[in-house]
């Protein structure tokens, strides 16, 4: 489209009386489509964002309703990766935007073609692994807890700490009903049934037989009997507790941390109570299984030794940088200082001549030799003193004035 066109709800301005409802809908899905990308380009690394959005259209039937879905493109600056909250973020910004829609319905791609969220199964491999970086996360924390207490105890660079940390992110929802019952409390309902039974003979009774059949307890005989039933039926009022307890991820499942110390050290160190220093500074539970092992090797210092040269070396030159800088300062304040120095011994000098100077009588002839002489000094850029000038020209002119002929 061309650029500077209106997008977002501006569109909605647009609309006329006699718009259609079809109309209305296109309007609206393209005005939401154009805030949403305006929104995801506010992003640090986004540049551009194209958001489309599918409504569905309403049912009759409610049990047959569909969900809204959305596609995301975005396009990155060069040498941007979003991390797993950044798009996470996007979903959560597109979804929360539209009615009833979810963020695992939201499709999340780069310009590369690289489906960083996909509908329905979360954010993806090439979206990068939010576990492993939740991990890494926690054992850097851990190790630099560990780490800090050994570069006090044996020196920095003496001693390494690995921590590995399994991290539990799967997210549980447990649902537990009580019912509780309090004496003394009246019942909700209460129903009774009674039942009663007389009649003549001999009741049936006994084992199935052919001396229970009826013929034969009528050929027994026997007298009147009778029967009484009564049954009471009581709904009581019970209490109902529901608790929902939702159990948030990063539980930790197991640690393990692993200790090298410098050979030429660790003979003087007590293996033991590095464990315990070590393991309180991680949280080590062994009930949990945690499990922390301490070595003692020796390290390879060639790379330290070759840096610890070039870095002598690299002070070595800058201090002769310096040294050679501070000889030229003072080589140029001392030639300032000369120049100055000089300058002022010549204007004295100038100052006690002008004094004693007293202007000569001269004539015409003289005056235009000397305004001659001055031009010329001047072009020459040599500076000569106006006294020596007016002898000079005297001079000359008493040389003409003997060479002209009476």
């Amino acid at each position: 489209m061309p650029a500077g066109q209106d997008t977002g709800y501006a569109l909605l301005d647009e609309q006329g009386i006699t718009t259609s409802e079809f109309q209305q809908q296109v309007t609206y899905q393209r005005a939401l489509e154009g805030e949403l990308s305006k929104t995801l380009e506010s992003l640090d690394g986004v540049r551009s964002a194209v958001v489309h959005v599918a409504l569905p259209e309403d049912e009759v039937f409610v049990t047959e309703e569909a969900k809204p879905t959305a596609s995301v493109l975005l396009d990155l600056a060069p040498g941007t990766a979003l991390s797993g909250e950044q798009i996470q973020a996007v979903t959560n910004l597109v979804s929360s935007s539209v009615q009833d829609m979810e963020p695992d319905q939201v499709t999340v791609a780069d310009s590369t073609g690289q489906v960083l969220s996909a509908a329905g199964e979360g954010m993806t491999a090439a979206a990068g692994d939010a576990r492993s970086q939740v991990e890494q996360e926690y054992q850097n924390r851990l190790a630099a807890n560990a780490q800090q207490i050994l570069d006090r105890v044996v020196g920095p660079g003496r001693a390494v700490v690995s921590v590995r940390a399994d991290v539990d992110l799967s997210q549980r929802d447990t649902t537990s009903k009580t019912y509780t019952y309090d004496e003394g409390t009246p019942p909700i309902s209460e129903s009774n049934t009674t039942e009663e039974y007389t009649g003549g003979g001999t009741p049936v009774g006994g084992v199935l037989g052919p001396e229970n059949m009826p013929d034969a307890a009528a050929n027994a005989g026997g007298g009147e009997s009778a029967y009484n039933k009564e049954s009471t039926t009581s709904n009581n009022a019970v209490g109902e507790t529901t608790e929902v307890i939702q159990g948030a991820p990063g539980g930790l499942n197991r640690l393990t941390v692993s200790v090298v110390m410098d050979d030429a050290i660790a003979g003087n160190l007590n293996q033991q109570q590095i464990r315990d220093l070590v393991g309180n500074a991680v949280g080590l539970d062994e009930a949990r299984g945690d499990d922390i092992t301490v070595a003692s090797l020796p390290f390879d210092t060639t790379a330290a030794d070759a840096a610890a040269a070039e870095m002598e070396a690299a002070r070595e030159a800058e201090a002769g940088e310096q040294m050679w800088s501070m000889i030229r300062t003072g080589g140029i304040a001392a030639g300032i200082a000369l120049v100055v120095l000089i300058v002022w011994l010549r204007s004295r000098r100038r100052g006690d001549g002008e004094e004693d100077y007293e202007p000569l009588e001269l004539s015409d002839d003289m005056l235009a030799e000397l305004d001659r002489l001055r031009v010329a000094s001047s072009r020459e850029e040599v500076q000569i003193d106006n006294r020596q000038m007016e002898l000079e020209a005297a001079e000359r002119q008493k040389v003409r004035g003997r060479s002209r002929p009476w």
